[in-house]
């Protein structure tokens, strides 16, 4: 913009709050929704490759219940649809089988109730 026009102070402040308006309020609602945040935060863990230990240390340090009952349900989710994924030759007979007989998430259990016990 020339410096004369900048000199005039009727259209600075129009031009300044026609970017506080349409441009820098919008910017601001849509980056603070805590669904955007979200799922800027997965997108951006989605590409880190997270290990067992990783998982074990996050089950070893968390100190809230219900947190733990969360993660267990997802964890079940999961079994079930990677045993899903398996069963087209239909040894599963529709049935996901996680529980006492699931043998691939004993050791999440033990820790999940090793820490079950600390509280």
């Amino acid at each position: 913009m020339p410096s004369e026009d900048f000199r005039c102070r009727p259209l600075r402040f129009l031009l300044r709050e026609i970017f506080v308006t349409k441009i820098f309020i919008p910017l601001i609602d849509c980056l603070s929704e805590p669904f955007f945040v979200n799922r800027m935060i997965v997108w951006l863990l989605s590409e880190l490759p997270l290990s067992t230990d990783d998982f074990v240390g996050c089950l070893e340090r968390c100190n809230c219940v219900q947190e733990l009952e969360s993660i267990l349900e997802s964890v079940h989710e999961e079994i079930c649809t990677l045993k899903s994924k398996g069963a087209g030759s239909g040894e599963n007979n529709g049935k996901c089988g996680v529980g006492k007989e699931g043998g691939e998430e004993g050791g999440y259990h033990g820790l999940r109730n090793k820490r079950w016990i600390v509280f």
